[in-house]
C-alpha cells in the first residue's frame, strides 16, 4: 500500500510539472505554486496538505515566503532544506528583477522600454503569448499582464480583457507586446488588425494605445514607428 501511494503522488507531481511546463504558473493556486516548490525539497511525499497548511497558518502565499525560520519550522512537515528554500525565494527574485529590469524603469516612455520590460517575460517561450502593459498618466506601470497564450489574433487577444483590465489598475494608457518565436519580428497583417480593432475599443474607454511591439530575444519591432501600420494607431 505505501509503495502504491508513492506512485499516486510521484504520478502527480509528475502531472503537475507537465501543466507547469506547458502553460506556465498563472493558471495554478498559490497553493499549487507552493506545493510544487517543495518538491525539491521533501521528496516522495504529499506536499499539498502542507502547502495548504503554511498559508493558512501565514495568513497568504507572501507572508509564507516572508515568516521566520523558526516560525516555518513549528509547521509539521517542514524541515532545515524547505525552510531554507522558501526563505531564499524572495532574495532571489529581487536579485533577478533588478538584474534583468532595473527597477528604475518602472516608467516606461519609449518602445525600447516596454521591450525591456516584457522580454523577461519571453525567456524560454516557444509559443506566442500577449502581454498588456498598463500605465497611469505618468507613465508609471501599474501592470504587466498576459491575455492569452497560442497565435495571435483578435481572438487570442481578447477585446474584453483588454478593457476589463485597463479598468481594473485605473490605466489611461496601454502597450501591447507579443512573441515572434521565430526571431523574425515583422508584423502581419493580423497584427495590424489586432491592433487597429483593440485601438478603437480603448478609445471608446478613454484609453491611449501608446505601441504594439513585436518581441524576440533578438530585439523588437515597433509597430507605432512603421509608417505601413500607424493607420491602426489613428
Amino acid at each position: 500500500m505505501e509503495k502504491e501511494n508513492k506512485n499516486i503522488h510521484a504520478g502527480h507531481r509528475q502531472r503537475m510539472k507537465d501543466k507547469a511546463l506547458k502553460h506556465g504558473f498563472e493558471s495554478f493556486e498559490n497553493h499549487e505554486i507552493l506545493e510544487m516548490l517543495l518538491y525539491a525539497v521533501i521528496p516522495q511525499k504529499d506536499t499539498n496538505p502542507l502547502a495548504h497548511e503554511l498559508i493558512e497558518n501565514f495568513g497568504s502565499f507572501h507572508a509564507v515566503f516572508e515568516a521566520d525560520e523558526s516560525e516555518l519550522l513549528k509547521v509539521k512537515g517542514m524541515n532545515k532544506s524547505a525552510a531554507f528554500l522558501l526563505k531564499s525565494i524572495p532574495s532571489v527574485l529581487g536579485r533577478y528583477i533588478d538584474d534583468r529590469n532595473n527597477s528604475d524603469k518602472t516608467v516606461v516612455n519609449s518602445s525600447e522600454l516596454a521591450y525591456e520590460m516584457v522580454l523577461p517575460k519571453y525567456i524560454g517561450v516557444t509559443k506566442e503569448i500577449p502581454y498588456i502593459l498598463l500605465l497611469n498618466n505618468a507613465g508609471k506601470v501599474t501592470a504587466c499582464k498576459a491575455l492569452s497564450s497560442g497565435t495571435v489574433n483578435s481572438s487570442e487577444m481578447p477585446i474584453r480583457k483588454v478593457i476589463e483590465l485597463c479598468i481594473k489598475h485605473n490605466a489611461t494608457q496601454v502597450i501591447l507586446a507579443h512573441n515572434h518565436p521565430s526571431g523574425d519580428t515583422t508584423p502581419s497583417m493580423d497584427d495590424f488588425a489586432t491592433t487597429k480593432n483593440i485601438n478603437v475599443a480603448l478609445k471608446s474607454i478613454g484609453v491611449s494605445l501608446l505601441d504594439h511591439i513585436i518581441v524576440s530575444q533578438n530585439g523588437y519591432s515597433s509597430m507605432r514607428s512603421m509608417h505601413q501600420f500607424q493607420r491602426a494607431f489613428m
